[in-house]
């Protein structure tokens, strides 16, 4: 039972950074700052824009572009934070919490902003 209390922990978490990074929310700003960041550090190794962005996407998304992306960042994150021993269960946490999150985008969808609106 304190598994599924922790994987729906870790969903919320996940969705509270991911809704408060859409555009004119709190850390909007801050997401994109970040994605401007690793495109200014990605340009460095490529002259391909496309390339690029494609780095900045693969990057950002499992830390707060895609809610069931981030499922496998954040629970990993929280399985370090929390000092629990590497084992099997982070598997099955990360596939629960990727469930929920799952879940949550299907009922959240018509809420969440176009991709468009993130990276520049």
């Amino acid at each position: 039972m304190e598994a599924i209390l922790t994987a729906f922990q870790i969903s919320l978490i996940c969705v509270g950074i991911y809704a408060t990074t859409w555009p004119g929310m709190i850390f909007c700003r801050l997401a994109r700052w970040i994605e401007a960041k690793i495109l200014s550090l990605c340009k460095l190794f490529t002259k391909e824009m496309t390339v690029a962005h494609r780095w900045v996407l693969t990057i950002c998304k499992p830390l707060f572009g895609c809610l069931i992306c981030m499922s496998s960042f954040w629970t990993i994150f929280y399985w370090i934070i929390s000092g629990s021993p590497l084992s099997i269960h982070i598997v099955s946490l990360m596939l629960t919490v990727c469930g929920i999150n799952v879940i949550i985008t299907a009922v959240i969808s018509h809420l969440i902003p176009d991709e468009d609106e993130g990276v520049s």
